[in-house]
């Protein structure tokens, strides 16, 4: 398990394998969005379940009991469709299907958390991957399917730096319940 240090801000995400990663970076190749679009790297996709922001250490415990606690069903997701968020600028890749396992699970996680006290958002849980901010239209594109198998739920700590934002995945808990 890697230690977190104090100078990010935490999530529960589902976190792609290499194979999905490198198909999520060729699809957003693929969409015109603008000139002033932020693509996300390959290495940053994933699919946050819960943002926590900052935690103290007793907090932070506190999620790593939630998390290993609550029934993590494995779930496969086809991502077949790209939206687009117009207010906030975000094009993301999403699933037609819904996936209701996945969001399930995560309205459960972020139900542990509020009766444990935790600012948890309130909008409902919709399962994407943000692929651009600041996008300055809806794009076209190509329809793809990308089957991901999420067979993990990960503990992530976003640490900012004068390059960006860099993501480390702390603790890993899969769907077998083993801890990685």
């Amino acid at each position: 398990m890697a230690e977190p240090n104090d100078t990010g801000r935490y999530f529960l995400a589902a976190w792609p394998d290499e194979t999905v990663r490198a198909g999520l970076a060729a699809w957003a190749e693929t969409l015109r969005v603008g000139s002033s679009a932020r693509r996300i790297p390959a290495s940053r996709l994933h699919m946050t379940l819960v943002f926590l922001g900052a935690l103290d250490a007793p907090r932070l415990e506190a999620v790593r009991a939630v998390a290993a606690d609550t029934a993590w069903p494995g779930a496969v997701l086809k991502l077949d469709r790209i939206g687009y968020w117009k207010r906030s600028r975000i094009v993301w890749a999403g699933s037609r299907d819904g996936a209701i396992a996945l969001t399930t699970f995560a309205e459960t996680l972020r139900d542990r958390l509020r009766r444990l006290g935790f600012r948890i958002e309130e909008r409902p849980f919709l399962p994407h991957v943000t692929l651009y901010r600041n996008a300055g239209r809806r794009p076209r594109w190509q329809q793809r399917v990308i089957e991901w198998r999420i067979d993990a739920l990960c503990l992530v700590q976003s640490i900012r730096s004068s390059e960006g934002a860099r993501y480390q995945v702390l603790e890993r808990w899969c769907a077998s319940g083993a801890v990685e």
